[in-house]
């Protein structure tokens, strides 16, 4: 499978980022419903916001493994990951407004596991086509 053969040009500093990115994203994906269950189950209680506190730490440690890459990134690298994400964002962005106008009226509601892999999977096309514009 070659879902993970660019790791093969990473340094040592992007590879620890990479592995503790991956782990943080299945902690994440682990602990979300987890949490959506916990608020689900405990209706009464009225603290039960603090649930959605738990997927809190795994967005933490992701956003530490994305510092880590960048700053482990050569001067291109971190062209070609900011150019990628300036493309996500902007795409994130324009179909969160067209989606927050038209959902429940021409489309129908939108999951929330649906909108999430939609962001990471932005996230991955843009930064391969930001990379095949610098070879």
């Amino acid at each position: 499978m070659g879902l993970f053969r660019d790791r093969d040009g990473m340094n040592a500093g992007q590879r620890r980022a990479y592995r503790l990115y991956q782990w943080s994203m299945v902690s994440y994906v682990a602990s979300l419903p987890v949490a959506f269950a916990l608020t689900r189950h405990f209706t009464a209680w009225r603290g039960k916001s603090v649930f959605m506190l738990l997927p809190l730490a795994a967005v933490a440690l992701i956003l530490r493994a994305m510092m880590a890459f960048f700053s482990a990134a050569d001067e291109m690298q971190r062209r070609i990951l900011a150019e990628g994400s300036a493309y996500a964002l902007v795409t994130n962005i324009f179909l969160t407004v067209v989606c927050g106008f038209f959902e429940g009226t021409v489309i129908p509601v939108i999951p929330w596991w649906a909108r999430f892999v939609f962001m990471m999977l932005s996230w991955g096309v843009a930064v391969t086509v930001a990379k095949a514009r610098y070879k």
